[in-house]
C-alpha cells in the first residue's frame, strides 16, 4: 500500500512536467534556442560552466571534474541543480 501511496503521490509532478513539455514542443524551434540560451546565461558562473562543459562541449563529469578541479560529486550536483534552474527558467 505504501508503494502505491508513493506513486500517486507523484503523479500530479508527472502531468505538470508532461503539460510544461507540450507546451514547449508547440513553440518555434527558432525562439527555444533563444529562450535556452537566455536560461543557460541567467545562472551562476559556476552552474553556467559545468552545464555548458557538459551539455555543449560534451565532457564527462570526470573530465570536468579534472579540469575544474571540483570533486566528481560537486560537478554532478551542480550540473543537476544548472538543469532544474534552466527547467525552472523555461516554465515563466
Amino acid at each position: 500500500c505504501l508503494r502505491l501511496a508513493k506513486q500517486h503521490v507523484g503523479l500530479p509532478d508527472d502531468l505538470s512536467s508532461l503539460e510544461n513539455d507540450l507546451q514547449l514542443s508547440k513553440r518555434p524551434e527558432s525562439e527555444l534556442r533563444i529562450d535556452i540560451a537566455a536560461a543557460i546565461q541567467s545562472l551562476p558562473s559556476h552552474y553556467r560552466q559545468v552545464l555548458i562543459l557538459r551539455d555543449v562541449d560534451e565532457m564527462t563529469i570526470s573530465e570536468i571534474a579534472q579540469s575544474l578541479e571540483l570533486t566528481r560529486e560537486t560537478v554532478k550536483a551542480r550540473l543537476h541543480r544548472g538543469r532544474a534552474l534552466v527547467r525552472e527558467y523555461m516554465m515563466r
